[in-house]
């Protein structure tokens, strides 16, 4: 363990860089074969799209997998942050509701600004 501690301290960078990079992968990966677009969603989107044009909701998981990484090095050293954030970029509930443009996609954004 370690170890495992002293090599994250020392390769910061390089350890993130990946983590986000999965976390792109795995947000945008066959995404249009599991887009749900219901009525919630429907309505929703007609807001948002006199809001903002041309955005990817994807983009705000990658976002939020960058401040988990951010503030969980401020709170509890680096080791924690790049655990914390290689969860929250691979866990597929996580994933699943960062796809969907709804509400609650928001929440983990807009708790760690």
């Amino acid at each position: 363990m370690k170890a495992f501690k002293v090599f994250i301290l020392r390769y910061k960078i390089g350890i993130i860089v990946p983590i986000l990079l999965i976390s792109i992968f795995l947000r945008f990966y066959k995404v249009q074969d599991l887009f749900v677009f219901t009525g919630d969603e429907e309505h929703q989107l007609s807001i948002a799209q006199t809001i903002v044009k041309n955005f990817h909701i994807e983009w705000v998981g990658v976002a939020t997998t960058l401040l988990v990484y951010i503030t969980g090095r401020i709170i509890f050293g680096s080791v924690t942050a790049t655990m914390s954030s290689f969860l929250y970029a691979t866990l597929p509930l996580i994933i699943y509701y960062d796809r969907k443009f709804w509400n609650p996609a928001l929440t983990s954004f807009t708790s760690l600004i």
